[in-house]
């Protein structure tokens, strides 16, 4: 019985808006063999990279890694698969090492290389603990390559990977190639650069006529990593991350000078006003969720991660939660002071709170990953979750305001948990599958 390459590609195609981008793709990959792909700007290179990768899905075809169907092997095609995009994915506020970490603690397979050895291997020695943002085009191209010293995965799809890097770095990059063909490793590649490596072959790529159409390591490696790198990204960017805290404070000043100073009046509307502005305050953070991410091309590595796709997701919204809704819990009961809120109401409404915010960041997610993909989506994104924010602040409102009028509050607080649960269930599966439907736009 014949041996089944590695990869083979049969009569693949993708479309997008009722425009042909790609049909009739078949090649084959063995292991020790590089695939160079080649064509004109807008052939569809990096559409055919990332239908490879599973970050998109085909029209038509079929993808088959050792013989199976990738959809059959999803998690062993992912963590045997290192995908570098034509965005490095270098977050430029954290530095060389963190960039670095996350990638490899996001990674299924590594081996033991240290970082700071892979990061002097690819000429960035004495740079790993600077900002990425003091760093050169190439420099970040760099650390993105670092990957490939550090990674074990035996099937490699790079995108563009000499863009921007000098000689030095192109003869690195090349050897660094002919080692992983020599261990029996495979690439796809695209470029338009000439490679002298051995078991070399190219394949080219067509535009597709625009005439007509053709008729998803383990779980916690990847919420951790993702929790990790996006809360260092909170502290590098504090002025950024307190915003949502700041207004809500100066909101919180600004209510008795326009509403009135006397205190059995505040005392009224305290808690739905405290409700309001802490719903208000993370509608402010969570367009930003997804964005940055999107334009420097770290959702293209959380779309191929080899965990559940919500996990990864929901470590960013959990890091969402602890920079935006902790925050507003902790300093609501000075704002309940500001607004004579009776003492009875204090703790219900840290409660509340708590698990109010965690509900508005879930669900907050789901809209931001519609709308992550439109220039200006605030306002579509403010229109989507508005009625799903409604539930949180009736509970959470309702949970204050039964406890200052004497009456058991623990049965709104037990809704807004059950809301809780629902969210933490349902919200990251669902803006798994809008991300996956966005990207692909």
């Amino acid at each position: 019985m014949p041996h089944s390459p590695l990869l083979k590609v049969e009569s693949l195609a993708f479309e997008r808006d009722d425009n042909c981008l790609l049909e009739n793709v078949n090649l084959s990959l063995n292991s020790g063999e590089i695939v160079q792909i080649e064509g004109a700007n807008g052939s569809g290179k990096t559409t055919l990279l990332r239908l490879l990768t599973s970050a998109l899905e085909p029209s038509a075809g079929k993808i088959l890694y050792n013989g199976s169907p990738i959809a059959d092997c999803r998690y062993q095609y992912l963590s045997d698969m290192l995908y570098i995009g034509h965005q490095p994915a270098v977050k430029l506020t954290l530095t060389a090492e963190e960039n670095l970490r996350w990638m490899v603690n996001s990674s299924a397979k590594t081996n033991q290389l240290s970082i700071a050895q892979a990061l002097a291997e690819v000429g960035l020695a004495g740079y790993s603990d600077i900002p990425c943002y003091t760093l050169s085009a190439g420099q970040h191209r760099r650390v993105a390559l670092a990957r490939l010293l550090i990674s074990e995965a035996a099937l490699w799809y790079l995108d563009e990977p000499f863009t921007a890097i000098d000689k030095q770095g192109v003869s690195f990059l090349e050897a660094r190639l002919q080692e992983h063909l020599n261990r029996g490793g495979a690439v796809v590649l695209s470029s338009h650069q000439d490679l002298g490596l051995n078991n070399l072959r190219k394949y080219s790529l067509n535009a597709p006529s625009r005439a007509g159409a053709i008729m998803a390591s383990s779980v916690n490696s990847g919420f951790l990593a993702w929790l990790r790198r996006d809360l260092l990204l909170a502290y590098r960017r504090r002025g950024e991350a307190a915003s949502p805290l700041v207004f809500f404070v100066m909101v919180s000043t600004l209510i008795p000078l326009g509403l009135t100073p006397e205190s059995a009046r505040l005392a009224e509307v305290a808690a739905g006003m405290i409700w309001v502005m802490a719903l208000l305050a993370t509608l402010l953070s969570v367009d930003g969720l997804f964005a940055s991410d999107y334009q420097d091309g770290s959702l293209e590595q959380l779309l191929i991660t080899p965990q559940l796709l919500p996990m990864p997701l929901l470590g960013k919204i959990t890091a969402h939660w602890l920079t935006t809704g902790l925050p507003l819990t902790l300093v609501s009961p000075l704002l309940g002071l500001m607004l004579s809120l009776p003492a009875s109401g204090y703790l219900p409404m840290i409660c509340s709170l708590a698990l109010g915010t965690a509900c508005l960041s879930l669900t907050g997610a789901v809209g931001a990953a519609l709308t992550v993909s439109l220039r200006k989506g605030g306002l579509l994104l403010s229109l989507l979750v508005m009625p799903l924010y409604m539930p949180v602040i009736i509970f959470g409102t309702a949970t204050v305001t039964y406890a200052i009028d004497g009456l058991n509050w623990l049965p709104p607080l037990a809704i807004l948990g059950a809301l809780f649960a629902a969210s933490v269930a349902l919200c990251p599966l669902a803006a798994a599958g809008a991300l996956r439907i966005t990207s692909a736009n």
